[in-house]
């Protein structure tokens, strides 16, 4: 075959640029290559100081197992912490994503380490140390969105419409005392799987700032609690009053009822199916201020306690209607008795009496309630709405959840539920509004916005919307179409 010269005539020979002296460059590896190679021996290091967090946590006398359901991705996913609040201990899945991170994870670990009661935070009591996470004033993380976030006043992060610069933060001292806005430390961050929302852990594990507080001596849990509920609270209205920018503390992530919710929706889904057209219109006329009263809990859901007042006064409009009512139904039974004889003064005079007695013995709000729902509420379909729903039933039985509120045990029926329910809703109405709480553990814990215990009430929420539906469907009257 004939070779085709080289440039300036020369032939190809394979010897030619070693003659020459020169060596030849060695081929670029191909960045793939690279990348692979990399990845492999992050692998590796994380995978020993994996070993070394066991002994580590073996030392400090942690709970620390294999994952109940083992996760994928880099290796240390298959670890979980477990951690008490002081109620109740919670699996929490390690996140190791690098062996930098791995390596001071393991430096600030302790033995000490527990998570704060209510709050998405963790406690470290000897140490001194409080992390939590904040959030913008009235953001909705209880939403259907999820996802908690802090945006610094702009004096402070320099950012122009944007969340955060990762950088970025604000500290604020007093004596010993030291409070942070920053990035999460690498402890919070690898317990971040139980602490934040689903949306943070599976997509943007960075996009949260944490409050720290350090160098304030702690004695036990309820103290750090305290602790962080009064510096948490000053620091956020300072920054407030100087920048506008106050933060609230973010409630811990509920992922039990997160994962019942997704187990409930899946099997619906799969159960469901197209409900036939056209509907049935019921044609019932509803009174025009209840509605309205109706329309706001709806639309205030997302603040619980907003929306649990404003179904309260849905049912509130009808307490007359239903205490007159029963009194009426009294007065008639009288009435149509053949012994009643209207020209007999002691005939007139019982029948007086018998109204005032059932009209002053309903006169307590809480009575007026309890005469509206028994006359509203149908107690099989309240007790088969509660059965239906899980998480509000397992809800309604725990007394821990509300101090004070009184419980609905699933064994109750018939007119003992309803009046149980009434009495739950009552009570619960006069804690929202008079700011009346009751004792837990020595301390009086209140409905205030934001706590813990007024997310809570989300679950209430749903209890008093059903009631409220069934009160407006009773009392309501049919739409005639040929009024003029």
């Amino acid at each position: 075959m004939e070779k085709f010269p080289e440039p300036n005539g020369e032939k190809s020979s394979p010897t030619r640029k070693a003659k020459s002296g020169r060596t030849p460059k060695p081929r670029r590896r191909s960045a793939i290559v690279e990348e692979t190679e990399r990845l492999e021996h992050e692998h590796e290091q994380i995978k020993k100081q994996v070993e070394i967090l066991k002994v580590q946590a073996s030392d400090l006398g942690l709970n620390l197992s294999a994952r109940s359901q083992p996760g994928r991705g880099l290796p240390g996913h298959g670890l979980s912490l477990h951690l008490s609040d002081g109620a109740r201990a919670t699996e929490v899945p390690l996140r190791l994503e690098k062996s930098s991170s791995v390596s001071q994870f393991i430096d600030e670990l302790s033995a000490d380490l527990s998570l704060i009661p209510g709050y998405a935070g963790l406690i470290q009591i000897k140490k001194g140390y409080i992390e939590v996470i904040i959030e913008d004033i009235g953001s909705s993380h209880t939403s259907q969105r999820y996802g908690y976030s802090y945006t610094l006043p702009r004096q402070i992060s320099g950012d122009v419409g944007l969340r955060k610069r990762a950088s970025s933060g604000v500290t604020a001292k007093a004596s010993q005392l030291t409070v942070e806005i920053s990035s999460p430390s690498a402890l919070f961050d690898g317990l971040g799987s139980r602490l934040c929302p689903p949306p943070m852990d599976y997509f943007a594990y960075d996009d949260y700032l944490t409050l720290k507080i350090s160098g304030v001596k702690i004695c036990d849990l309820p103290h750090g609690v305290k602790l962080l509920e009064e510096i948490g609270n000053s620091f956020s209205i300072d920054l407030d009053v100087r920048f506008g920018g106050g933060f609230s503390i973010s409630p811990r992530f509920d992922w039990e009822k997160f994962w019942d919710r997704r187990n409930e929706g899946s099997a619906s889904r799969v159960a469901g199916s197209l409900i036939d057209q056209p509907l049935n219109l019921s044609m019932n006329k509803y009174d025009e201020l209840a509605t309205k009263y109706y329309w706001h809990g709806r639309r205030s859901e997302s603040v619980p306690l907003a929306a649990f007042l404003a179904y309260y006064q849905v049912l509130e409009y009808y307490f007359q209607r239903y205490v007159r009512e029963d009194a009426i139904k009294l007065t008639r039974i009288n009435l149509k008795s053949p012994s009643f004889m209207v020209e007999n003064d002691d005939n007139i005079a019982r029948l007086i009496q018998i109204f005032e007695d059932e009209v002053r013995a309903k006169s307590s709000e809480q009575n007026k309630l309890t005469a509206t729902m028994l006359n509203c509420v149908d107690p099989e379909l309240l007790a088969g709405f509660i059965s239906c729903d899980s998480i509000l039933a397992r809800h309604l039985g725990n007394k821990d959840r509300l101090p004070g509120v009184p419980t609905v045990p699933s064994k109750l029926s018939g007119e003992q539920l309803v009046e149980r329910v009434s009495e739950r809703i009552y009570r619960l109405r006069c804690q929202i509004v008079h700011a009346k709480g009751d004792a837990r553990d020595g301390k009086v814990v209140l409905l205030a916005p934001g706590t813990p215990e007024a997310v809570g009430v989300r679950e209430d929420v749903k209890l008093v919307s059903h009631v409220a539906q069934a009160v407006m469907i009773a009392s309501s009257t049919s739409i005639a179409l040929d009024d003029r």
